[in-house]
């Protein structure tokens, strides 16, 4: 247990937005993931649990990204380039926020 909790406190050490955080903890958990399949469904339940957890909308990924899209900008986040993925999942935040917004109004 203590080297699971080393990990999460290491993985999200500096973030300081939930989003960030959430993204973080998406890119930590499919780095070090030893399959080959990289396990996305798992990393996009930690990634909404950790949004919902800080009250933001939940993100449906695979709904909107094609699942080698996705390994390539998680891929190019582990190596230290996380713009994409930043911006792509970010994009897909405020877009789950302007549906539940809209949803919320009607």
């Amino acid at each position: 247990v203590s080297t699971q909790s080393t990990w999460a406190r290491s993985a999200t050490a500096g973030c300081s937005h939930p989003a960030l955080l959430a993204i973080d903890a998406f890119v930590a958990l499919y780095h070090i993931h030893p399959f080959g399949d990289c396990n996305t469904r798992l990393s996009q339940l930690l990634l909404n649990y950790v949004l919902l957890y800080h009250n933001l909308p939940p993100v449906p990924l695979l709904l909107f990204l094609d699942k080698h899209s996705l390994r390539d900008m998680q891929d190019d986040a582990t190596k230290g380039r996380k713009g994409r993925l930043y911006d792509t999942l970010i994009g897909e935040m405020l877009n789950s926020a302007d549906i539940l917004n809209r949803f919320a109004h009607t």
